[in-house]
């Protein structure tokens, strides 16, 4: 992903300036579910959890500031189309922020 979609200048702008951006290890979720001190923590790992497809190496998720589930990307479902990519992730963002203004 950091050499296709995440290395265009739109894409960074779209990310930078719409969504708060993080990333977190699949297999630390379940800690960070059960363990963590900070309840917002707990709450987010969930939602990811949830909202995880099982066996993708990377998903791209985007959640409602009440952790609701906006978009789904998986990075398998992306990448099968390599040159396809930077746009088809552009697409994906478009499609989420017209999904969180309504």
């Amino acid at each position: 992903m950091r050499a296709g979609p995440l290395s265009v200048d739109k894409t960074i702008e779209t990310l930078n300036g719409n969504f708060v951006n993080t990333w977190v290890l699949n297999r630390r979720l379940e800690a960070l579910r059960n363990q963590s001190s900070d309840p917002n923590t707990r709450l987010l790992a969930k939602a990811v959890v949830g909202a995880r497809v099982k066996g993708s190496p990377v998903d791209s998720l985007v959640f409602s500031p009440q952790l609701d589930l906006i978009a789904r990307q998986p990075a398998n479902d992306l990448l099968s189309n390599f040159r396809e990519v930077p746009r088809r992730y552009q697409s994906f963002l478009t499609s989420a922020l017209e999904k969180l203004k309504h």
